[in-house]
């Protein structure tokens, strides 16, 4: 992700086109025309360049470790918690943006395992066609990151205590299980999902530790 910002920072400052070509699917940084600029726990969002071009080579990409790139679906399901934090904000008029992102989470859900068999190569796809769905969600509406919540901000939190290899995307999904909680949500079919494709985001609290997350939460 900070590769990815940093080219379109660049490209942005620069007036220059832009072609990335990402390595790992643990987040979507390569569709955003936005960059996160870090202070601490907070997190802005500063206007970069989107790129002209993506060069997705699934051979490439499938060379990373599996949880890293299976984290980018931690990624994605901040949507759910995203889009219902929005909707306690506006009282439950969800703008345009906020009822095409629930019906994207919901086509998805809806299905329950994936319709494709679980290997690598076929959950790439899947990922990558979801991140695009999203992107162009986001970019059509001018929306200030429809995959963005209460489960971003635990996130960042986190990322403070974990010194040990962690992915963006585990700590996300700890996130989401928390924030559905709070939303008065059912996690299970988010759970069941995550089994099933064989992401194990348990392991971002296994890094992470319980005192730190008692910290974090209190």
């Amino acid at each position: 992700g900070s590769v990815m910002d940093w080219a379109k920072l660049y490209a942005h400052s620069n007036n220059s086109r832009l072609m990335l070509i990402p390595s790992i699917l643990s987040t979507n940084a390569f569709l955003s025309s936005e960059i996160a600029v870090r202070d601490g726990e907070k997190v802005t969002y500063q206007p970069a360049k989107m790129p002209d071009f993506v060069i997705y080579d699934e051979r490439f990409i499938g060379r990373a470790e599996r949880q890293a790139n299976l984290a980018g679906y931690g990624d994605f399901f901040a949507i759910w918690t995203g889009i219902n934090d929005l909707a306690i904000e506006s009282k439950g008029n969800l703008p345009g943006y906020g009822t095409a992102g629930r019906r994207l989470l919901e086509s998805l859900l809806g299905t329950g395992v994936p319709q494709n068999e679980t290997s690598l190569f076929n959950l790439l796809v899947d990922q990558m066609n979801l991140f695009v769905q999203a992107s162009q969600v986001d970019e059509f509406n001018r929306a200030v990151r429809l995959i963005e919540g209460s489960e971003h901000y635990f996130a960042y939190s986190a990322e403070r205590f974990v010194n040990k290899k962690v992915f963006h995307g585990e700590l996300l999904a700890i996130g989401q299980m928390l924030m559905l909680e709070l939303q008065g949500e059912d996690p299970s079919k988010l759970i069941g999902f995550y089994n099933s494709i064989g992401f194990d985001w348990k392991q971002g609290l296994q890094k992470l530790g319980i005192n730190n997350l008692v910290r974090i939460t209190h």
